[in-house]
């Protein structure tokens, strides 16, 4: 069967890059395949969208016949469905910059996903080496934009609805978030641009701000009065300590602060070489879709 050099397989679909991804795969005439275990997101469904309902984890057959896959899931997923590839793809596939960041940090889970993305993206590799595969891997740093996210995300939702925002009592080193379309639009870069080809890129945002910064600006890009709570040093270690023995399986320790205090930033350059990477300047705004779903 002949593959339209269009078609397109989007992995993890209805993660918070699947919804920025799609509608932007769409506008480039792309014929696209969804991969979810859920059932289509309302928030990008199309009759342009074929929705494919599998949990990779226990997929045994490809989803569809494409040229291209761009894998948005846990990366550990991807190596299984490359093995039954029937000729070569173009992949692009999305790391994390906490594959660098977290492989010397106090908590043992971090570490292990460390190291787990590591050892995912070697097979990766590996596979597509050995196969014809054509690979591009992105490591952006902390994604924020939609509200989906683990950190701003969850700092915006606090602030909406408590008003102010605790942080830790200390100097912290920088985090440089990245939105989730310019992630997004990295991909479309990258896909037909042979200088990406068979290379990992670091993606990290315009700006660079400590924990401080950033939730100021989530108060002042809100016009919201800035209302930030510094939690003592002493009151955070004693909290993690008495979390530790209530909650053994928690992995927290006093020691994560060890790393909260160390920059973890991105090196944009090769991308900006590459495929004219530029993200945009940090917002803190909290959009309308943000909101209508925290309710």
């Amino acid at each position: 069967m002949s593959v339209p050099q269009s078609a397109c397989l989007v992995l993890g679909a209805s993660s918070q890059l699947g919804d920025s991804l799609l509608p932007q795969l769409l506008s480039a005439r792309y014929t696209v395949h969804a991969v979810s275990r859920k059932v289509c997101p309302e928030s990008v469904s199309s009759a342009n969208i074929q929705w494919h309902r599998l949990d990779l984890q226990q997929a045994t057959r490809w989803p569809a016949a494409v040229s291209l896959v761009v894998h948005l899931a846990p990366l550990y997923m991807l190596p299984k469905l490359l093995r039954q590839a029937s000729g070569p793809l173009r992949v692009v596939a999305v790391s994390s910059t906490s594959i660098r960041t977290k492989q010397e940090s106090p908590s043992t889970a971090e570490r292990q996903m460390a190291q787990r993305l590591l050892q995912a993206e070697q097979e990766i590799s590996q596979l597509c080496q050995a196969n014809g595969h054509t690979l591009t891997i992105l490591r952006p740093t902390m994604l924020y934009g939609v509200g989906r996210d683990a950190t701003i995300g969850r700092m915006q939702k606090f602030v909406q609805r408590w008003g102010f925002l605790p942080v830790p009592a200390m100097q912290t080193g920088l985090r440089q978030p990245v939105h989730v379309d310019d992630v997004t639009r990295a991909i479309l870069q990258v896909i037909n641009q042979p200088p990406a080809f068979n290379k990992v890129y670091e993606l990290g945002g315009h700006d660079c701000l400590d924990v401080q910064q950033l939730a100021k600006r989530i108060f002042t890009d809100n016009q919201k009065p800035v209302r930030i709570v510094s939690i003592p040093i002493w009151l955070l270690n004693m909290t993690f300590r008495l979390l530790k023995v209530l909650r053994p399986g928690l992995d927290w320790s006093p020691a994560l602060l060890q790393r909260a205090a160390l920059d973890q930033v991105a090196d944009n350059q090769a991308a900006i070489e590459d495929f004219q990477y530029a993200p945009r300047p940090f917002t803190g705004v909290i959009h309308t879709q943000t909101l209508t779903k925290q309710s």
